[in-house]
């Protein structure tokens, strides 16, 4: 299935994904300029496949990143999805942007455990063969004497056992009892983009299957101390951004955190969004609706006044 994602939360990214591979992409980087950009962007799209016009490259549906995000970009965004959509004939579905760097995230920190398990089963196997060399003396003349099977049992009851079990740290073991104790449970992170006003809008989630999300806490608006905080007392093993917002965490965890540094520190996987997730997010989560209504940064500063009455003559 051809879905063609749009994602105006930050910079302006248009993809043509079909399936999972990703068949062509255009970004304008300059988060101020998404509705000059996006005719521009799609047509790189399609002259990079070689096609003449959107209806030619047989999209199925349309997917759009609903923010948290500024308000005019999110608009852009959205009603040109909504514009394209109903000129195909297609579906349009509205999909969180802080769930598509959630999934991002996810993918990079269980890649990154699969191999460090990998790597510290190694090293215990690596451990126990050594033992097992050391625990069997040489063989010596004599001994040939006794029988090849009297040799062989008493090797194996010298032998320890292999543990499979690979190493755990002492931030997993912190992780686990900021869980309440249970081990095995899929990896968490913490999400975050700019809410301006020196805030941020966060969120923390774990995988739910290989493609989709679950909230854990959030989304809110606050310091990102707060969100920091929030994090730790939920085991959060990374935390996911922009650059720009990751680049001023390290202020705060010296300055606001230095009593929580016990916990260990979190994996930063600095990103931003990559339209292509959307369709697996949908995919996985078939019975849900993905409604277009956008969540801004937070609401408008200026509010219309409620209509007053006229006193009657």
């Amino acid at each position: 299935m051809k879905t063609l994602c749009i994602d105006t939360s930050g910079p302006a990214v248009i993809a043509l994904v079909d399936g999972r591979e990703t068949l062509a992409e255009a970004v304008e980087p300059n988060a101020r300029r998404h509705a000059e950009s996006l005719g521009l962007l799609l047509s790189e799209t399609l002259e990079a496949l070689d096609l003449s016009d959107l209806p030619s490259a047989g999209v199925d549906r349309v997917c759009v990143g609903v923010g948290p995000g500024p308000f005019t970009g999110l608009r852009a965004g959205i009603v040109f999805a909504s514009t394209l959509g109903r000129g195909l004939g297609v579906p349009v579905l509205g999909i969180g942007s802080l769930e598509a760097l959630a999934r991002q995230a996810l993918d990079d920190v269980e890649t990154e455990r699969a191999s460090l398990e990998v790597s510290s089963l190694k090293v215990r196997n690596r451990r126990a063969l050594d033992d097992v060399e050391t625990a069997i003396p040489p063989l010596e003349v004599d001994s040939l004497e006794i029988p090849n099977h009297q040799l062989l049992n008493e090797g194996a009851t010298a032998i320890p056992p292999l543990e499979l079990d690979p190493l755990r740290t002492a931030a997993d073991s912190a992780r686990d009892e900021a869980r309440g104790g249970q081990q095995g449970e899929g990896a968490r992170v913490l999400v975050m983009t700019d809410a301006k006003r020196r805030e941020v809008y966060w969120g923390i989630y774990e995988a739910k299957g290989a493609d989709d999300v679950r909230t854990v806490s959030g989304p809110n608006v606050g310091p990102v101390a707060d969100a920091l905080m929030v994090a730790i007392d939920e085991g959060v093993d990374a935390v996911a951004g922009p650059q720009e917002i990751l680049a001023s965490l390290q202020t705060v965890l010296e300055e606001d955190l230095r009593e929580v540094r016990g916990f260990g520190e979190m994996a930063l996987v600095p990103q931003d969004v990559n339209p292509a997730v959307f369709p697996r997010i949908v995919d996985a989560c078939a019975e849900d609706e993905f409604p277009l209504t956008p969540l801004y940064l937070r609401r408008p500063d200026i509010h219309g006044q409620p209509v007053q009455e006229m006193p009657a003559d």
